[in-house]
């Protein structure tokens, strides 16, 4: 991925609240990289 399409990444994750969960443009550079996120479910009672 080039940077300038790292940076627009950064920003839409970052629209849509996913901003804190701690990643970086640098990661979206790393080529063959898998990036997983993973919500915890909640529950109701």
């Amino acid at each position: 991925m080039e940077p300038s399409n790292a940076k627009r990444l950064m920003d839409a994750l970052t629209a849509f609240g996913f901003g804190s969960v701690g990643l970086t443009e640098a990661d979206f550079l790393t080529p063959a990289q898998v990036i997983c996120y993973v919500l915890k479910e909640r529950r109701s009672k």
